[in-house]
């Protein structure tokens, strides 16, 4: 059963606990204890955690996400999903940085693994960031430029 262990109603400030769980308008939140902040739409998610702001679905083993600076970091054994895109990455850590379209998937040990259906099937690729770089460039708006610094194989590579 969860557990409020803190709330702050005049800066809607929650702290839940014991399999804890928020949703909101358009997001929803689940783990151990949670932390979330409504109006900045900042969250920290420890224990097994899952979030939903769709098209986007993250599963780790904890969570910090701050909506207003687009900043997150996923730890232990992330699935990050786009749904609407129908790719996944999993790995044992993701930070990304949304205002700059930058998002690095990294392993204590081997790579990272990119999935992609297209259809019907499932494509895996262990070597996914040219492929997530040039998926990327593909989908971005028309008209508007995208440079972004990856990096591959441990050297930081720069694409327009």
């Amino acid at each position: 059963m969860q557990k409020l262990s803190f709330y702050d109603q005049k800066n809607e400030i929650f702290r839940l606990q014991t399999n804890a769980w928020y949703k909101g308008d358009k997001n929803e939140v689940k783990g151990e204890k949670v932390y979330y902040d409504k109006k900045t739409e900042k969250f920290s998610v420890s224990g097994r955690s899952v979030v939903s702001d769709p098209p986007t679905i993250i599963e780790a083993d904890s969570l910090d996400y701050n909506k207003s600076i687009q900043y997150g970091k996923a730890d232990g054994h992330v699935i990050w999903r786009d749904t609407a895109a129908r790719t996944s990455i999993m790995a044992d850590h993701v930070l990304y940085k949304g205002e700059q379209s930058f998002m690095k998937a990294t392993n204590d040990k081997g790579r990272p693994l990119f999935t992609t259906e297209v259809d019907g099937d499932t494509l895996f690729k262990g070597r996914y960031f040219k492929i997530f770089q040039n998926y990327k460039r593909k989908t971005h708006p028309a008209g508007q430029e995208c440079c972004q610094k990856i990096i591959q194989n441990g050297k930081e590579h720069g694409h327009r």
